[in-house]
């Protein structure tokens, strides 16, 4: 998964916006650089500009620091210059402009990674300097402690993970454990305040989104520690070199993510939290299609990949060696029907999720509903069965392939290759 940034945080502000001419306005926020702002951007107002500019950062590929590098400028300006802090501009500083301020110091850690670990460090603790500074302000502000949250979530690989290798000890990093516990600690907070003073429009947009997505990426990154190394070789010497490399890729009990790699709690605890978001998130007057569509999204995949165990299993019992079929036994036979319920429960809800998920406008949600169909296919001995979910698969994958001009060739092919 790729790296996903942070975005919301402007409810408040948003409410006292006012309309202006339609006529965009540009802002230069470097002297190399110039962008424009949405045109409800009231001119007059620099923290609704900072806003608009922000939201400009949001839609934007990421892959520009001069922006991050301007949004960050401005705050620094506007905390200077603020009657609250003895400057002259008449300015009230909310919430949303600490969160904004934070969100940037930290969105500007990617991109200099190549500097330092101390540069890395020093990006992340002037972040969460000023979202605690913002947190004083304005206690229990939902958007602020979401916004730690995501900061620390970020934090993790960012300066932590990157510094390790299949040997690291825990003894030298021992803030890992203990962030991520605070990192959850702080979402779950966040949610529970939100819900409590019936704020729903925050789920309804990316603000929980955001922290959710750096939620997942973290535990995939954690996941597939120690494993990466095995990208690149082909299937045949994979397998021809399958029992050398046997226990290879497991992290010792003493390494710093060994606990977070074998406890599926945070996992539950990402999908617990995914559909309780959904849940509040329908709370809204006109929810976002596109909002729901995104939560629908992560619990199809998050459910399919709790169903890899129970999948494993069966299809190890049940089309295994010639060998080990001759010796199948009544227990191991209860073993196979008792994976194969769990997996076809699962990978049903997940099909259910990924139905609600479907975009007519993006042809991988079509996709996406086309491969869970396809494992639901191959937890079925029965041919019928199997033909059945393959061709709504099918079905699918051809639409999704023309409307893409091939880019599903190769699924399509081997499912195909399948039949």
């Amino acid at each position: 998964m790729g790296p996903k940034r942070p975005q919301g945080f402007g409810k408040k502000a948003k409410a006292k916006k006012q309309k202006v001419d339609e006529v965009v306005e540009e802002v230069p926020v470097t002297n190399e650089l110039t962008v424009e702002l949405p045109a409800e951007v009231d001119s007059n107002d620099p923290v609704t500009q900072l806003e608009g500019l922000w939201l400009t950062w949001l839609k934007s590929d990421k892959d520009n620091e001069l922006i991050l590098n301007g949004i960050v400028h401005e705050c620094d300006r506007l905390l200077r210059n603020c009657k609250q802090n003895g400057g002259n501009e008449d300015i009230e500083l909310g919430a949303s402009f600490y969160a904004i301020y934070g969100l940037s110091l930290a969105g500007l850690a990617q991109f200099n990674t190549e500097e330092s670990e101390t540069g890395v460090k020093e990006y992340f603790e002037n972040a969460i300097e000023r979202i605690e500074n913002g947190m004083d302000k304005f206690p229990g502000e939902e958007g602020l402690i979401l916004a730690k949250s995501q900061i620390i979530l970020d934090r993790i690989p960012l300066e932590y993970i990157s510094q390790m290798d299949q040997d690291s000890h825990s003894k030298d990093f021992p803030d890992v454990g203990e962030l991520l516990e605070e990192a959850t600690r702080l979402l779950e907070v966040g949610i529970k305040n939100a819900e409590t003073k019936e704020n729903y429009a925050i789920f309804n947009g990316s603000t929980i989104l955001s922290v959710l997505d750096s939620f997942d990426d973290l535990l995939d990154i954690i996941a597939n520690f120690g494993r990466d190394y095995n990208e690149g070789l082909d299937s045949d010497a994979e397998e021809s070199d399958e029992e050398d490399n046997d226990g290879q890729n497991e992290l010792s009990t003493t390494h710093p993510l060994f606990k977070v790699q074998n406890n599926d709690q945070y996992q539950m605890n990402l999908r617990d939290t995914i559909a309780k978001s959904l849940e509040l998130a329908r709370k809204n007057e006109q929810p976002d299609e596109s909002v729901q569509r995104r939560y629908r999204k992560k619990l199809g995949e998050l459910l399919l990949l709790e169903a890899e165990e129970p999948i494993s299993i069966y299809t190890a019992l049940e089309f295994g060696s010639d060998e080990e079929e001759s010796g199948v036994g009544e227990e191991q036979a209860k073993k196979s029907k008792k994976a194969q319920k769990k997996a076809q429960k699962l990978v049903g809800q997940a099909i259910e999720h990924l139905t609600a998920a479907w975009d007519e406008e993006e042809p991988q949600s079509w996709v996406d509903l086309a491969e869970a169909e396809i494992s639901m296919g191959n937890l079925f001995a029965e041919e019928g069965e199997q033909e059945k979910w393959y061709g709504l698969a099918e079905k699918k994958l051809v639409r999704a392939n023309n409307a893409s001009h091939g880019k599903y060739e190769e699924v399509l092919s081997n499912l195909r290759g399948t039949k």
